[in-house]
């Protein structure tokens, strides 16, 4: 046993230098193409100390990055009316969404062509520059333009800050920091709508400007951090596998780039502008659905034709391990980010809840989500494995979107509400972690960039067509209902089309039974939604149940623990 471990000793020294005495051009030949197994090489873990300051940081980035999107909405009304942009403002938040998806998109691959620090900085600095710009903008053209751009460093902050917590950890850690990671996450998604109200609620006027002012400073403090705290040779065993930066730039899959950015800006104008900006059968709607399935068609030619270098491999979607989990992520997109979206109407057209009610309710989703999150990822590392702790989590979302379905009514009680937000909270939260820990687990060290761009680029679809399927299923459901009876108007209707998300406030003409009526079609309409969340738990429940389960063996860790033996 001695002599083998000595012989399996030399031959992991001699390694690199048999790598190095290839001239370059057989460097590039053997290493270029991502996805390829790479020599063995060292894999070192920061200090105590270092770490950190690594975790620190990089939670405090995801932190503000995600409190940005969800405080944004609160603001848009208010920007809107100090623009003069209020039919228009939705193009603030579907821009953002575009460019977030666009750069999870590019950085699954550029984080291996050029380091996870550069683009993380890169991030950082233009979610700070255009934060700022948000603060100057004086017409909405202007507006809609920088918030769309902050879209662009937001993305790339979280899916780069997944990436780095998988450099930085032990495999059999990864579990516990991705579960930091995910806490930080939710604590963001918790504080957002408070950081936003607390600026409208002081100056309604000004009070956004000084919010974007706010958080572009604040990511202005992160990205200085992040040059002092993060090491500059993450992966550069990565970096040294081409030769020159041109050869780094030649393998750049340029046409399926184009063309990914192509088919999301096609597909996700009309999932967020149908039925809003535009009818569903109107020429725009129309032209952009077509051309964003020629698009799909001829990115999906492109990259079966160079899979080595594709932006989203097409051996993720033959891979049952690896497509599995994007369907369920794109699935519980769906269903949570819908949700996100619907249930303050809930409280506030159905329950008649103040507007300023809502964000303490949203605590009782939010608050288990990042515990269950950080929780999650303490017993995933415990267990080794993530299966039953993923099964146990969509058997929660079954449960609580269920009870929503069947307890949405103006009567539910307070109790019976938060209850049902803790159970989903609870739910998603021991989803999100441990998917995002068994992605990794199922591909190479080197495609964990990859394959995590491409998990956001799913969750990000998911939101989109989640969004968009609810509100054709929502409204319909109310006109067709309320063409049924005879006691409603047809200016009523029109009346209702118009603020079809707003407060009922029919009650100015209607009374008694007549209200009752209405209020019961409007409590049909979101119940329908609602329902239409149960086939697609009970889907996501039993993919979870054929996930071929892969501990944390992956290549990293089997030299880390080669050299713990030595």
């Amino acid at each position: 046993m001695d002599i083998e471990k000595q012989l399996e000793h030399e031959k992991n020294e001699e390694s690199p230098s048999q790598s190095h005495s290839h001239s370059p051009q057989e460097s590039i030949q053997i290493l270029e193409p991502i996805g390829i197994e790479e020599p063995p090489l060292p894999t070192v873990y920061p200090s105590q100390w270092r770490l950190t300051m690594i975790v620190v940081t990089i939670c405090t980035a995801s932190m503000f990055a995600m409190s940005d999107q969800t405080g944004i909405p609160l603001l848009l009304s208010f920007i809107g009316e100090n623009l003069g942009s209020n039919k228009s403002i939705q193009w603030a938040g579907t821009g953002a969404l575009i460019c977030s998806t666009i750069s999870n998109i590019f950085v699954g691959r550029a984080v291996n062509l050029f380091g996870n620090k550069i683009l993380f900085l890169i991030g950082l600095a233009i979610i700070c520059i255009f934060e700022i710009l948000c603060y100057f903008v004086k017409d909405k053209i202007t507006f809609y333009i920088c918030r769309s751009l902050t879209g662009l460093g937001n993305g790339g902050i979280i899916s780069i800050s997944m990436v780095i917590m998988s450099d930085v950890v032990h495999p059999k850690r990864r579990g516990t920091f991705q579960g930091i990671l995910g806490f930080s996450i939710g604590v963001g998604s918790c504080i957002g709508p408070y950081i936003a109200s607390g600026f409208v609620n002081h100056d309604k006027t000004s009070g956004w400007r000084k919010y974007f002012c706010f958080m572009g400073l604040m990511f202005l403090f992160i990205l200085i951090l992040s040059i002092l705290s993060i090491p500059n040779k993450l992966i550069q065993q990565k970096l040294d596998c081409f030769p020159t930066r041109k050869a780094r730039w030649l393998s750049i899959d340029y046409g399926g780039l184009f063309l990914s950015i192509a088919t999301v800006i096609l597909a996700l104008i009309p999932l967020n502008m149908g039925g809003l900006l535009w009818d569903w059968d109107s020429l725009p709607i129309i032209l952009c659905s077509t051309f964003a399935i020629v698009a799909l068609v001829l990115l999906i030619i492109v990259e079966c034709t160079f899979p080595k270098t594709a932006v989203i491999p097409p051996k993720f979607f033959n891979n049952f391990k690896v497509s599995n989990f994007l369907i369920q992520t794109f699935l519980i997109s769906i269903i949570y980010s819908s949700m996100i979206y619907y249930i303050p109407f809930y409280l506030t057209a159905i329950q008649e809840k103040n507007i300023s009610e809502v964000p303490h309710y949203f605590l009782a989703l939010l608050i288990p989500l990042s515990l269950s999150s950080f929780g999650s990822g303490l017993l995933t590392s415990y267990l080794n494995q993530q299966k039953y702790v993923i099964i146990g989590g969509f058997t929660l979302l079954f449960i609580g979107v269920v009870l929503l379905s069947v307890l949405l009514e103006t009567s539910t009680s307070d109790i019976a509400n938060i209850f049902i937000f803790i159970t989903i909270g609870t739910g998603a939260g021991f989803i999100f972690t441990p998917t995002t820990v068994a992605i990794q687990n199922q591909v190479n060290p080197n495609e964990k960039s990859v394959v995590l761009s491409t998990k956001g680029v799913f969750k990000t679809l998911g939101h989109s067509v989640g969004v968009a399927i609810s509100s054709m299923i929502y409204t319909n459901t109310l006109l067709n209902e309320l063409d049924k009876i005879d006691i409603i108007k047809p200016s009523d209707i029109t009346f209702v089309l118009k603020n079809v998300y707003k407060k009922m406030t029919l009650n100015y003409a209607y009374n008694g039974t007549e209200l009752n009526v209405i209020e019961t079609i409007y409590s049909t309409s979101l119940k329908n939604v609602f329902l239409s969340y149960i086939p697609l738990a009970i889907i996501c429940l039993i993919l979870s149940m054929f996930i071929n389960e892969k501990p944390n063996t992956s290549r990293d860790q089997s030299q880390q623990e080669q050299q713990e033996q030595q």
